[in-house]
């Protein structure tokens, strides 16, 4: 018969306190060299030891000690994701002693499992037995909130937070968290107003504030608020809903430099399909192409192919484009790749596109009236001095342009962004001149029919002369209407706006805001838009617009040549 020998470990007494054990521990002799630091002991030894005094000599004192781990023992396993161990612990603890932590921890292992209804009568049975029992009142609330019982999650949380005396703080997020599940965003935030500032909770309730503030679309606040959490911490999901502010409001490059630290922190595959989204705007398209592969290279996710077959559309690779599209997805898109691809190498066959405005560029093409066209632009455009030096085969040599946005604008803002960019800096955002918004319409037609470059410069061209999103919303606005004169096609403009909305609220919120409610509103009359200065950017989009609107291009180009290139 083999015999069992314990050694009683005296323990200093603040170690003991410090890991809820007994002044004297009982420990199995082969055991005894394996606690190096008193301070550390691991839990299966300090098990093996209290169950050996059990089977020796049971006694209520240490029982109460091999309760208590057995318990922590059910905890490390669940928290593992370890359901067998867990079952294994949790029947250890109930041999020993059925008490209300019994219930309670079947009814989490049972809402790990999924059987909420089943969990609900455990968790209320604990509560039951033990009424001052506030973690059970909390853990109960939870639970309810998983099942979708708002009200009643919420009324538990409340009792944990009374039973608790103010030594709880979690169940105010608890509050938080269901009143937010329920869409009662504003009482939430209330409730998050009343969290004092040197909770232990802070962090958590500032990440949760940002959160809904997104949610309600006050992006600006948002950043403020993720500013003062990560001031006190670096989590990943603070610089993470950071970036996702940052990006709506137009701050692109801060938002991807949010994303890359999220994804230092936290290299959760999911970050990077966020990171080649912005990259995508700021025109850096390689980088997005790698980020894009990557995440599908783990992921099965129509939206990131379909976004990764855009960046090899802008980079003029319309074969990858149209395999790396997903089969019966983004219809128009294929159509625009079947069309780029033809025209790229003058093979125009005679498709039968679903889009109206691919079957017009394709007629104005056979009929040599878009090249007619774009020449007579591109006379127009060479007023600016040098313009078609930059041009090689109707590619742009971005190195080129930058010097030559150096020599042509006398901006010290854009002359020190640019500079910055060509010694690899990433200087701070700056507003667009309506001189700059020109000259990029006047940039197009140097680009012949090559729709993939026109689209990838207008990213890159807006990331060099600004780096807002909104920046880049106003320069793809002009460029989709650049390419319906080029179509000789009239614009529903109802139709329009409300695609450049949607396709702008990520990156410019406030621009898609702004020219939503201008189509509701603001939109002038002839004889205003004529007679009207374009004193910023926002003026002379609106302008452009109103006169779209009005079939009034023709009078307007009379007094600025500009309106040319948008004419049919």
């Amino acid at each position: 018969m083999k015999h069992e020998v314990l050694v009683y470990l005296p323990l200093k007494p603040s170690a003991a306190k410090m890991q809820n054990l007994p002044v004297k521990l009982p420990v199995r002799i082969e055991d005894l060299p394996k606690i190096v630091d008193q301070d550390k002991i691991d839990l299966d030894i300090i098990i093996r030891g209290l169950e050996t005094q059990h089977r020796v000599k049971a006694d209520d004192y240490y029982d109460s000690y091999l309760l208590f781990f057995y318990y922590e023992a059910f905890k490390r396993a669940l928290n593992n994701g370890n359901v067998d161990d867990a079952k294994i612990w949790l029947e250890k603890a109930g041999k020993l002693k059925i008490d209300y932590r019994y219930f309670f921890y079947k009814g989490l292992l049972l809402r790990e499992v999924g059987e909420l209804d089943q969990s609900e009568i455990e968790l209320r049975k604990a509560v039951e037995m033990n009424q001052d029992f506030y973690v059970g009142y909390y853990e109960l609330g939870r639970l309810l909130q998983k099942k979708g019982e708002y009200d009643e999650a919420v009324k538990f949380h409340i009792k944990s937070l009374e039973h608790s005396h103010g030594e709880f703080d979690l169940p105010l997020l608890g509050v938080v968290d269901a009143y937010s599940a329920s869409g009662m965003l504003s009482t939430a935030l209330e409730v998050l107003e009343r969290i004092p500032g040197d909770s232990q909770i802070l962090i958590d309730a500032l990440l949760r504030k940002g959160v809904i503030l997104n949610e309600l679309q006050r992006y600006a606040e948002a950043e403020k608020v993720f500013n003062m959490a990560l001031h006190k911490e670096k989590r990943w999901e603070l610089f993470y809903n950071r970036a996702y502010a940052r990006e709506r409001l137009g701050k692109l490059y801060p938002a991807f430099s949010d994303l890359k630290e999220s994804y230092n922190l936290n290299s959760v595959e999911d970050i990077l399909y966020d990171m080649a989204l912005v990259e995508r705007e700021m025109g850096f398209i390689e980088d997005a192409i790698e980020h894009l592969s990557r995440y599908l290279s783990v992921s099965n996710d129509a939206a990131a192919e379909i976004a990764l077959a855009r960046c090899y559309f802008m980079l003029g690779d319309f074969e990858k484009a149209s395999s790396t599209l997903p089969i019966s997805l983004e219809e128009r898109l294929s159509e625009f790749i079947a069309l780029c691809s033809s025209l790229a190498i003058g093979e125009i066959k005679n498709g039968n596109f679903t889009d109206l405005l691919f079957s017009n560029l394709q007629r104005e093409y056979k009929k040599g009236r878009m090249t007619e066209k774009i020449s007579k632009l591109r006379r127009l455009s060479s007023s600016l001095t040098g313009v078609e030096n930059l041009f090689v085969s109707e590619e742009v040599d971005y190195q080129e342009l930058m010097q030559w946005l150096l020599k042509h604008f006398d901006n010290p803002s854009l002359n020190n962004r640019v500079s910055g960019i060509t010694m690899g800096k990433v200087p701070a955002e700056r507003e667009l001149s309506v001189e700059e918004l020109k000259a990029f319409i006047q940039f197009l037609p140097f680009f012949g029919i090559r729709f993939d470059r026109m689209e990838l410069f207008a990213r890159r061209f807006a990331f060099i002369l600004s780096g807002k999103g909104e920046t880049l919303a106003m320069l793809l606005t002009l460029l989709k209407l650049y390419i319906h004169a080029l179509a000789n096609m009239a614009i529903d403009i109802a139709t329009f706006i409300e695609e450049l909305v949607e396709e702008f609220k990520s990156y410019a919120f406030d621009f898609s805001k702004f020219i939503a409610e201008a189509f509701e509103t603001q939109f002038i009359d002839v004889d205003t838009a004529l007679e009207s200065v374009h004193e910023t950017p926002r003026d002379f989009i609106l302008k452009t617009l109103s006169l779209v609107r009005a079939d009034a291009l023709a009078e307007a180009s009379i007094s600025d040549k500009i309106y040319i290139y948008f004419r049919r």
